[in-house]
Parts: C-alpha cells; sequence; structure tokens
C-alpha cells in the first residue's frame, strides 16, 4: 500500500498537507472529519485568475465555475514552504459565483439590482410564520431578527430560527429591516444550504474518480 501523502477533508474534499494545515482548515470551517489520503497536494493555478487549486476535484469546480478558466499550470513542488495556500474549503472562493447561478437558476438578472424602480420591496413581516415570530420575540430576540431568522430558514422550526440567530448574531444588517421583492414568496438559499449544496457537488466528483 502506498504511504499517505496527505490528509483530506472528508466534509468537503479538500487536500491538506500536514496536521497543521488540517487544524487551520477545521478552524475555519468547522469540518473535523479527515481521512488519510494517497494523492499528494496539487498546486493547479489557473491561468486566467491565478487561483491555486490542491485536487483534480477542485480543479473541475473551479472550471465549470468560471467559463474559460480551463488551463492550469502544474506548480506541485515549486516553492515549498513559501506558499500561502487559501486553507478554507475549496467553495468558498466560489460563493460569489454561486450566488449568480442561484440567481440566473430563479430567474433573475444577477448583475441588476433588486431595488430598482419597477420592483416593489416589501418586508418578510407577513410571509413568516407569525406564531414562530411570536415565541421568538418572547424569548427576548426583536421582531426584525426574528424575521430574518424566519425567513432565512424557510419557518421551519423555532429550533431552525435559534440555530441561525445564534450563528448569525454577529451580522452587520442583523438589525435591518429585511425586505424581498414584492410577492416573492420563499427565501432564497441560505449560505449554509449553498455551502452544503456545493460540498455534496464536491464530494460526489471526489468519489466518482
Amino acid at each position: 500500500a502506498m504511504p499517505p501523502l496527505s490528509l483530506r477533508c472528508a466534509d468537503c474534499g479538500s487536500q491538506l498537507k500536514d496536521a497543521n494545515e488540517a487544524q487551520a482548515h477545521a478552524e475555519l470551517t468547522g469540518h473535523t472529519n479527515f481521512e488519510e489520503s494517497t494523492e499528494p497536494v496539487l498546486k493547479l493555478v489557473c491561468k486566467a485568475c491565478g487561483k491555486p487549486c490542491r485536487s483534480d476535484a477542485e480543479k473541475t469546480l473551479h472550471a465549470q465555475r468560471n467559463p474559460g478558466h480551463t488551463e492550469f499550470v502544474d506548480q506541485t513542488g515549486e516553492n515549498e514552504g513559501g506558499v500561502s495556500y487559501d486553507l478554507g474549503a475549496p467553495q468558498e472562493a466560489e460563493d460569489e459565483e454561486l450566488k449568480k447561478a442561484v440567481a440566473l437558476s430563479m430567474g433573475k438578472n444577477p448583475d441588476t439590482s433588486q431595488e430598482g424602480d419597477d420592483v416593489m420591496m416589501e418586508r418578510v413581516t407577513d410571509k413568516v410564520s407569525k406564531d414562530l415570530l411570536a415565541q421568538l420575540v418572547e424569548m427576548g430576540f426583536s421582531d426584525v431578527r426574528g424575521e430574518r431568522a424566519l425567513w432565512m430558514t424557510g419557518s421551519s422550526s423555532l429550533e431552525d430560527a435559534v440555530a441561525w440567530l445564534a450563528e448569525h448574531s454577529e451580522d452587520k444588517d442583523i438589525d435591518e429591516p429585511l425586505q424581498v421583492p414584492a410577492g416573492e414568496a420563499k427565501s432564497k438559499l441560505s449560505k449554509e444550504e449553498q455551502k452544503q449544496l456545493l460540498e455534496e457537488r464536491l464530494l460526489k466528483k471526489g468519489k466518482g474518480k
């Protein structure tokens, strides 16, 4: 059997050189499932934007998310020790691309602000569960925070809303009334759901080798 050359994050497929990188990755992403891998950590640098990809799965994902970014230079082994990798999950850098893809799939143009004259904005007050909102307010959360949490979790349950609030209590816009285009019936994908979606895709690619 080949000796393990790296560690792999089972949660998102990131290849990590050693325990130190795994530790840094865990702190950044909250991922804790690591396994030994016989694949070396690659450094495939995208010619178009210079992003280093650490595995074939990450390279494939990057090329899919960024049309035209198909040429990569293999710099594995060069500048060892001097390279500063982004140890976050590989999809983090693709967040903007994903948001655009999600917006397009919902029939919206991601490049035009929804604050335009032709789009009426309204608060989500009437679109979330009033019972759950009342319970959140009783627990000491403000109406604004309660509405935002219920919208982001699809009014699924009180527990989900409280968990969302705990995670997002430091958000800059947490105390601003959440407004959405009039007529929009359900919440968009939350950042967590987007991330989960990408991780699932990445894992499928990793397993499909």
